[in-house]
């Protein structure tokens, strides 16, 4: 399992996934993403990071389709 929190990480999250796929061992790596702050939500690319990663949030309100 893999932990990646906040904005600053979501370039290495995406990252790592390519990676794993690359290797053929995604399916064996759990990446969790975790978000404090709305500022990542509108900043980076939500798609990618919803189908590469699982994701939470601190608050309800922060829930937004990926």
């Amino acid at each position: 399992m893999i932990l990646a929190e906040e904005w600053h990480t979501v370039d290495a999250a995406l990252h790592i996934d390519w990676l794993l796929r690359r290797a053929g061992v995604r399916p064996q790596v759990t990446i969790l993403w975790h978000a404090n702050h709305t500022f990542c939500l509108r900043s980076y690319p939500v798609g990618p990071l919803g189908r590469s990663c699982h994701h939470h949030t601190v608050s309800r309100h922060m829930i937004v389709p990926l």
